[in-house]
């Protein structure tokens, strides 16, 4: 499976520490870094991303449409959403990208199958009326409706969630994106939710 992270940032690093915690958690389930492809605007992103050895995954927003088609055939793919979402789709640079180019952008990966849309950002119900059903089918899965999504302190210790860079240095707390975070721990710790004894 590939997975595309995207964020439109409006400058602030905590949204690109969302997607560096999420690339984390899929490189701690064996998820290799050519499946990996973040796609942000965060102008100063090498100090936050080389502790990890994630530059080379690192690629700018506004390439998405362009880029995505080159990357690597898979049957499955999840494009994975933080940063500034308003109920026009996701902004970039003082234009947006809304949801009917993002779903047709996940359509045309090669090889694609079966694709996810993961939907961390505020406003995340503007997908809700979208063509998922058209083949290839796309999942859903939001935080939010037509509001803001949750922040918190991160990280939350309590739960045992810390993130650490290559030398075992954690990084400082940020406002991260909750739904995220949580979604993500899932991702490294895997419980049976619904109780149906499967994961």
């Amino acid at each position: 499976a590939n997975w595309v992270f995207i964020s439109g940032s409006d400058k602030e690093h905590r949204h690109l520490l969302d997607l560096i915690w999420s690339a984390e958690s899929l490189r701690f389930g064996g998820v290799p870094d050519e499946r990996i492809h973040i796609f942000q605007d965060y102008p100063d992103y090498l100090p936050h991303a080389t502790p990890f050895a994630l530059e080379k995954r690192i690629f700018p927003l506004k390439d998405l449409a362009e880029s995505c088609p080159k990357i690597e055939s898979a049957s499955v793919c999840f494009f994975v959403f933080s940063g500034h979402g308003s109920y026009e789709g996701i902004h970039v640079d003082g234009t947006k990208i809304s949801p009917f180019v993002l779903l047709n952008v996940l359509r045309n990966m090669k090889g694609l199958e079966r694709g996810f849309l993961i939907l961390g950002q505020c406003f995340s119900g503007i997908f809700d009326s979208l063509h998922v059903r058209a083949k290839p089918a796309i999942g859903l899965l939001g935080a939010t409706k037509l509001h803001y999504s949750f922040s918190d302190a991160f990280p939350l210790t309590h739960q045992g969630i810390v993130l650490q860079d290559k030398k075992g240095e954690q990084v400082q707390p940020w406002a991260a994106n909750v739904f995220l975070m949580h979604f993500f721990n899932w991702m490294r710790k895997p419980i049976d939710i619904d109780g149906d004894d499967k994961i």
